[in-house]
C-alpha cells in the first residue's frame, strides 16, 4: 500500500466513521481515526483513539486508550477498517464526548483534511 492509498483510506475511514488497524513502529495498533491533517513539516499525521494492539509501552485496550498521533510514511504498515466507530466501546472520552465546542487542530497541524466532529457519532 502506498502512502497516497493510505491517505486515502484513512480519510475515508474518518469520513465514514469506521475503525480501523495498522501497524506502526512494529506494533499493532487498532484505532478511531478523528483527524487527518499535514503537520506544519509537511507530513502526513492522522490523529486517532488507540483502543486495542499495542506500543513501546505495552498492551493497549479499551480501558486504557489514548490518543495519538501517527505519521503516514514508512512507520505505517498497511491501513484496514475492522468496524464502524459506533460499535466501538470508549471509542473517545467522555469528557470530550460533552464538549460543544468544533475540533481545534494543534498548532504543529498546517492543513486539515478530514476530521470527525464529535457531536457527529
Amino acid at each position: 500500500m502506498t502512502n497516497e492509498e493510505k491517505v486515502e483510506e484513512l480519510k475515508r475511514q474518518i469520513l465514514e466513521k469506521r475503525a480501523g488497524s495498522f501497524r506502526y513502529q512494529g506494533h499493532p495498533r487498532t484505532y478511531c481515526p478523528h483527524m487527518l491533517g499535514v503537520a506544519n513539516d509537511g507530513r502526513v499525521v492522522v490523529h486517532a483513539f488507540q483502543f486495542g494492539g499495542g506500543s513501546s509501552k505495552g498492551p493497549v485496550t479499551a480501558e486504557k486508550g489514548a490518543w495519538r498521533f501517527f505519521y503516514v510514511g514508512p512507520d505505517m504498515g498497511d491501513v484496514s477498517e475492522v468496524a464502524r466507530i459506533n460499535t466501538v466501546p470508549s471509542w473517545y472520552p467522555e469528557s470530550l464526548a460533552k464538549s460543544d465546542q468544533p475540533y481545534q487542530p494543534p498548532k504543529f497541524i498546517a492543513k486539515v483534511i478530514a476530521v470527525v466532529e464529535f457531536g457527529e457519532v
